[in-house]
């Protein structure tokens, strides 16, 4: 399996604290299927420019692949990268660039917590037809109160890719049931599990696995391994 949405990287935001924190959270992964994990901490543009960022982050990379060095329990192997939230004028911001996940054109977007607007998705529909760019909407069934399901619906550029996080297909029937519909339509694509720590946050990608085979059964499940595959490969990226 391919995680596209992980909080792992050590004192990068609100997701694992320590290097310890962050091999044990690498080492369920693993055994729960992960071969891949996307390393997407929070850019906020509102508190770091992408340099600043892009420096913390390299920081927190070393230590954790130097605490990686004595860890004899194979581990996912890693893609870095950002949760890039949304803001006003993003699709002409080619700072961001820089925050795509590494070897590829995928920006992984998180929109505002608030009702959608026409020029939110105008601004993610520009977005993704830069050229080199694949915008990758987070944790989408966190937005279905706010209006995303409208344009779900009718999504004017097939290219944007779709993830959801595990969760959803675990938290409860009325949750499971939104994003089940999703996935019966097509809209939704690759998964997350947004881990950010060992208790209420832990990575769950094996349980929603089991999930959307007794829901829906095994080949939505292929067919989302298969998406997730070909993403990364269309980039040149194999040996997962």
């Amino acid at each position: 399996m391919i995680d596209f949405h992980s909080h792992i990287l050590p004192g990068m935001d609100d997701g694992a604290k320590t290097p310890e924190e962050s091999i044990e959270l690498l080492k369920l992964s693993f055994r729960q299927g992960v071969s891949l994990m996307c390393a997407t901490p929070h850019f906020y543009p509102w508190e770091n420019t992408p340099e600043e960022f892009l420096a913390r982050r390299r920081r927190s990379w070393e230590l954790l692949k130097a605490s990686l060095a004595g860890c004899s329990e194979r581990v996912p192997k890693i893609l870095l990268g950002a949760e890039v939230a949304y803001f006003e004028g993003i699709a002409r911001s080619h700072d961001i660039d820089s925050l795509k996940l590494d070897g590829t054109g995928i920006i992984l977007l998180e929109m505002p917590f608030s009702n959608w607007t026409a020029r939110m998705w105008e601004e993610v529909t520009e977005l993704s037809l830069r050229r080199d760019t694949v915008v990758m909407l987070a944790h989408i069934e966190r937005y279905l109160h706010f209006g995303a399901r409208e344009y779900l619906t009718n999504l004017p550029h097939r290219s944007i890719i779709i993830q959801t996080n595990g969760e959803a297909f675990i938290q409860g029937p009325f949750k499971r049931r939104s994003v089940s519909s999703l996935l019966r339509r097509g809209a939704i694509d690759v998964l997350g599990s947004d881990c950010h720590n060992l208790e209420l946050r832990a990575p769950n990608l094996r349980t929603a696995s089991e999930q959307i085979k007794k829901h829906l059964g095994e080949s939505f499940l292929v067919t989302i391994e298969d998406k997730s595959r070909r993403l990364l490969e269309s980039f040149g990226i194999t040996g997962f």
